[in-house]
């Protein structure tokens, strides 16, 4: 899948890299598809967030030093370079919007002559400027999580959530209730931590009431755990 040997632009050392744009939601695994990539090909993986890059009012001259000084690092490194929430950089050029528009502009410059492996994450559903897509050799859509794959990302966080009395306890009802609660993987690893670092402040085992504790931090999380409350209470 991804090349070993520089496939050469028409132009020396243009069009030697390769972008793979990951689009969708928050938490629906695309960090982890890079850091899968990074293991998989037994490459550093060096990640960096767009808002770390857009400084200085949108500083044009700015972000190309520093997207030149991150591009230098990761090829020296010969690292899988992921640019996180890069929105800002692929969305549309509009007439009358000249500091984005110059944001894209340097983009398209740095990602044609950039040669390495670059992964690129949108979340915010924007619609693309035409010249970034170009630049794009492969694009992964991601949807929201099915019922299924919450499932099992509850059953892998709470296996790992386990404490000196022993692992989680949480019934099939109750695991069931779970999958069915509209979070993303980051939320639902985000709840399982929680409720492990609770129980153990209590000397105690992961159960239904430290997720439900957990889910109390953040209020979206919160109304989907209180939403459509079993008539016999949350607890078993």
């Amino acid at each position: 899948m991804i090349p070993t040997v520089p496939f050469d632009d028409v132009i020396d050392g243009k069009g030697q890299g390769f972008n793979i744009l990951l689009n969708g939601p928050p938490g629906v695994g695309k960090t982890f598809t890079v850091e899968a990539t990074s293991e998989y090909f037994k490459l550093p993986l060096y990640s960096i967030s767009a808002g770390e890059l857009v400084v200085d009012h949108g500083d044009s001259n700015a972000l190309e030093q520093q997207l030149e000084t991150v591009f230098k690092i990761a090829k020296h490194f010969n690292a899988v370079l992921l640019l996180d929430e890069a929105d800002a950089f692929m969305e549309q050029r509009t007439s009358y919007h000249d500091t984005h528009n110059r944001l894209v502009t340097i983009s398209l410059r740095k990602l044609e002559y950039y040669q390495g492996i670059l992964f690129l994450t949108s979340n915010r559903g924007i619609q693309f400027d035409d010249a970034i897509l170009s630049r794009i050799h492969f694009i992964i859509e991601y949807e929201n999580l099915t019922r299924e794959f919450r499932r099992d990302l509850w059953s892998t966080f709470l296996s790992k959530a386990c404490t000196m009395q022993g692992p989680a306890v949480v019934e099939e009802h109750e695991l069931r209730r779970l999958e069915s609660l509209a979070l993303n993987g980051r939320e639902i690893k985000n709840i399982a931590a929680i409720a492990h670092a609770l129980a153990e402040a209590d000397v105690n085992q992961v159960n239904y009431k430290y997720l439900e504790l957990a889910a109390e931090s953040n209020r979206k999380i919160s109304k989907e755990f209180g939403r459509e409350r079993p008539a016999d209470g949350m607890y078993v």
